[in-house]
């Protein structure tokens, strides 16, 4: 549905939302476990497996960063060993029975209330929170699940990219307090890369899509198919 923007965006006067709530049923961890895992995704290490626990491994450097460390782990009942290495960063060791590693995808799965906290936390170790905050990975699929996050919290967020030649991409996750998109009388064509057109039929009238980063709405054509006997040079 249109909204009325009035003269909210430079030319623009209606838009869509861009942002959606989902109603997934959740995954099977808790809130001091989610953080842990956002926590050791973004800063920590897997060691090895010992008497049926994982231990992991993290070196900080920022006092924040230390601090909330701690905090986590005092949240989990998680009992670890602190020490200060030559360089200066702390170093934290410890176990648990979860096996967590660095990849994020299964919270595509998350309800509400866990995106919610997957928005707040991934903010506060691979990224900046405050104005004009931005989450930033190296990994494509995790840069995919934090901008899905916000957008399902109903906070608008792009994914830009920056190039390096010497080591990998990164991709900065950026929200936004804006979600919605302006229409504006400017349009312009697109050339698909292949010359190849898609069609999707969705049970609405428009449907949420992503292109470059960016997440949009689009809508249905409305049209439909069949096959015949009639050759196409006719």
């Amino acid at each position: 549905d249109l909204i009325s923007l009035g003269n909210r965006l430079d030319k623009s006067y209606y838009g869509v939302k861009t942002s959606f709530i989902v109603n997934n049923s959740g995954i099977s961890l808790s809130e001091e476990e989610i953080r842990l895992d956002i926590m050791l995704s973004a800063d920590g290490c897997f060691r090895r497996e010992y008497n049926g626990l994982n231990v992991f491994e993290m070196h900080l450097s920022k006092k924040r960063k230390i601090e909330r460390a701690q905090l986590i782990l005092d949240k989990c009942k998680i009992s670890y060993k602190k020490t200060i290495g030559k360089n200066g960063t702390t170093y934290f060791y410890f176990s648990t029975d979860k096996k967590f590693d660095k990849s994020l995808s299964k919270y595509f799965t998350a309800n509400y209330r866990q995106l919610k906290i997957i928005a707040e936390e991934c903010l506060l170790w691979d990224g900046h929170k405050g104005y004009r905050s931005f989450y930033s990975t190296t990994d494509k699929l995790n840069a995919d699940v934090i901008q899905f996050a916000f957008s399902a919290i109903d906070i608008r967020a792009g994914i830009s990219v920056v190039e390096n030649e010497e080591w990998k991409n990164i991709y900065v996750v950026t929200p936004t307090k804006n979600n919605v998109i302006g229409i504006t009388n400017t349009v312009k064509k697109v050339n698909s890369p292949d010359g190849k057109k898609y069609c999707f039929t969705v049970p609405s009238g428009y449907f949420v899509a992503r292109r470059n980063g960016r997440v949009f709405i689009t809508g249905n054509c409305g049209m439909s198919f069949i096959s015949t006997d009639v050759p196409a040079n006719l």
